[in-house]
């Protein structure tokens, strides 16, 4: 079944995107598949103006319908370029200097949200830069770079944070506005992945990752970083991408996509090629932009901090389909979460601290997160 029509000309929502280059392309190009695996249509991604060979890494499709492809040239190094085929079929290009990725070829898995682009940025050459480039989607000519640890792939959780991951299965996640970093781990301390470089990978609204690496596997890990379970796909892979019911797409090198779910519950697959086939990555999405939380950038005033000699009490002020937490830090760094769940229901809300738990530090924060109505 295709699903309902939108108004971009290049997809269905419902349906599978592929940006590919292979032998079996004369170009790099957009594929489109429904589920069962029909192919619906080839977009071809013409050349930068000057640019005569060049590579697609990783799309996105924004809530405006458009359709985003990270594209590379000069042996595949050095400065990327943003394409962008907009809702009327047309394509647009945005050169950004400094953005810069090293040239193996699975490096680049972006991520998007309501507001924002998000893409890996490492050194290379003379480009001494490295982190997060973000693209504002309501200026796509005003990108911010914004320095980390070199990723090499950086996605959007269903939670609303934006995740960095590094070969060696480091991550780091941050306020999707802000761009504080709110925590990392050494997912699997390095163990699970027998050597095999994590590729790509995609969170959870529980904050789980699902990473694939050179080892033909995908990955379950909870968010503390603990190994949940495994499924071995018997090729190399290129990509995954989460729907928000849940649903795996991961994009394989020997031309094909594999479908299964986050308990990896009946994988099924489709070739990318009806026609002479040839070895190539290839990254996937899902055609219907995913929905992710936004997250209310501004802490609640803290209206009462007391101490009765057993609790500590906080109360704020509170917002309707807000989720909070309460965090307390000893240097106003490393902050530890020591409260979770509190609903907010447009009144006061109280936090009651064990003195044992307030021994984590004596500042005190307190997080809000929007949880959609739908």
């Amino acid at each position: 079944m295709l699903g309902r029509a939108d108004a971009n000309p290049g997809y269905r929502s419902g349906n599978i995107l592929v940006a590919h280059h292979s032998e079996a392309l004369e170009a790099p190009a957009i594929l489109e598949f429904t589920p069962a695996g029909t192919l619906v249509r080839e977009v071809v991604i013409p050349p930068p103006p000057g640019v005569q060979t060049f590579e697609a890494r990783d799309l996105v499709v924004d809530p405006q319908g458009r359709i985003h492809v990270q594209i590379g040239f000069s042996g595949f190094n050095g400065n990327r370029t943003l394409a962008t085929l907009t809702s009327a079929g047309a394509w647009q290009f945005r050169p950004v200097p400094n953005w810069s990725l090293q040239g193996v070829t699975y490096f680049g898995a972006m991520g998007v949200s309501k507001d924002y682009i998000y893409a890996p940025d490492q050194m290379f050459g003379d480009d001494e830069t490295q982190g997060i480039v973000r693209f504002p989607l309501e200026d796509l000519d005003a990108p911010e770079h914004f320095p980390t640890q070199a990723f090499h792939a950086v996605k959007v959780g269903l939670n609303g944070l934006v995740y960095g991951i590094d070969r060696n299965g480091r991550a780091e996640w941050f306020h999707p506005e802000t761009m504080e970093s709110l925590g990392r781990l050494d997912i699997g301390a390095g163990a699970i992945f027998r050597g095999d470089s994590v590729v790509s990978f995609a969170v959870d609204a529980n904050g789980h990752f699902y990473t694939v690496d050179l080892g033909n596997d995908v990955n379950h890990f909870d968010g503390d970083g603990t190994f949940i379970e495994e499924i071995d796909l018997g090729f190399g892979l290129s990509d995954i991408d989460i729907s928000e019911d849940g649903d795996l797409i991961v994009g394989v090198v020997n031309r094909k996509v594999v479908m299964t779910n986050r308990d990896f519950a009946t994988p099924c697959e489709f070739p990318i090629f009806q026609r002479s086939p040839a070895a190539g990555r290839s990254f996937v999405a899902f055609a219907e932009p995913v929905r992710v939380p936004s997250l209310i950038t501004s802490a609640p005033a803290i209206t009462r901090l007391a101490f009765d000699g057993d609790d500590f009490e906080i109360a704020f002020p509170s917002q309707t389909n807000t989720r909070y937490s309460l965090q307390a830090s000893g240097a106003l760094s490393d902050w530890m979460t020591i409260r979770t769940g509190l609903e907010g229901t447009g009144e006061v809300l109280r936090f009651l601290v064990p003195v044992g738990a307030g021994e984590t530090g004596r500042y005190y924060r307190v997080i809000c997160e929007f949880v959609s109505p739908h």
